[in-house]
């Protein structure tokens, strides 16, 4: 019984580094299409 709350608390910091991880993930992919969004408007700029 005392082995409960042990692995209660180690499943609820696995999931809880998942979610932060899909977070900074997601984050990460929105600064890439943003960055990439401003690229291309740079080329079209310079191609004109």
């Amino acid at each position: 019984m005392g082995q409960n709350p042990s692995l209660l608390t180690h499943d609820l910091f696995s999931s809880l580094q998942i979610y932060i991880a899909s977070y900074f993930l997601a984050g990460d992919e929105q600064w890439l299409t943003r960055q990439n969004s401003v690229f291309n408007q740079d080329n079209s700029l310079i191609g004109r």
